[in-house]
């Protein structure tokens, strides 16, 4: 099974389309493996902690996130997250870093070239410095295989996302 998770509301959007991505996503199968598509709060804290207890109860090696970029002209998949952040989530919280001491930044692990490349869009090296950023520093050393997808305000097909991952994650 593979995990996606998307992002809910925050500040002004108040119908998050990764949220929206995520749940059609749900129980469709790429190959013969089915994913399971999830929403997720835009907390530095809760995303991730909720993320990984997700992959753990169902048995997860793989997981992809995904986050909007607001203002974006097309998607991106992202390679890293960074260890710094800013802006409050949801919470009212702005932890500075996401991991004090921790490395600066950490690669993501999953197929992110190919993803990018079967959807059609370039692989980014700034994921920007929220929550987004935040969930895929941590979710790069959690030791699953993770892609993080950014997409612009009017969303993404569900189709070409699941044909994207069916091209990178697929028998």
């Amino acid at each position: 099974m593979i995990l996606v998770v998307g992002f809910g509301p925050f500040g002004l959007v108040l119908d998050n389309p990764a949220s929206r991505l995520a749940r059609e996503l749900d129980r469709r199968r790429i190959g013969g493996t089915p994913l399971l598509g999830r929403e997720m709060p835009v907390s530095y804290r809760r995303a991730p902690e909720l993320t990984l207890r997700l992959a753990s109860e169902a048995g997860c090696s793989r997981v992809l996130g995904i986050g909007v970029a607001r203002g974006a002209s097309e998607a991106r998949v992202e390679a890293f997250g960074y260890n710094v952040v800013q802006g409050d989530d949801v919470d009212g919280v702005c932890p500075g870093r996401v991991e004090p001491g921790g490395p600066d930044r950490r690669a993501l692990t999953g197929p992110s070239a190919a993803f990018a490349s079967a959807l059609g869009v370039p692989v980014s090296d700034d994921p920007g410095r929220y929550v987004c950023n935040a969930w895929a520093y941590v979710l790069a050393g959690a030791g699953l295989e993770t892609m993080f997808l950014h997409i612009p305000d009017q969303g993404l097909r569900a189709e070409r996302v699941a044909a994207g991952l069916d091209a990178s994650w697929g028998p």
